[in-house]
């Protein structure tokens, strides 16, 4: 399982850095907005992808990381921001998936 975790952690920042730059809303996104992606692109179940999206926007990540998470656009995010959201990722994903 763990390994499962590790993996879609993987894939999504993968698809952040994927995504095209530009265009997108501003601000911090909605839990919903990142649940969608999250659901879309880790085929995550809903209940997992809003577990993750609620710890996601109740953590001292940035906005423009969330933001680059809703959207699928790594825009000009640092190296650090993308290393803090992949640990992050996999911790909840972790967390939200054994319950």
């Amino acid at each position: 399982m763990k390994t499962r975790l590790v993996a879609l952690g993987a894939a999504l920042l993968l698809t952040i850095g994927a995504g095209a730059c530009g265009g997108g809303s501003d601000g911090r996104p909605s839990k919903a907005e990142l649940s969608d992606r999250i659901e879309k692109e880790l085929d995550a179940k809903p209940a997992e992808a809003d577990c993750i999206a609620g710890k996601l926007l109740a953590s001292d990540m940035s906005d423009k990381v969330l933001r680059a998470i809703a959207d699928d656009d790594q825009g000009d995010l640092s190296e650090k921001d993308t290393d803090k959201a992949g640990t992050m990722l996999v911790d909840f994903m972790s967390k939200c998936s054994a319950g």
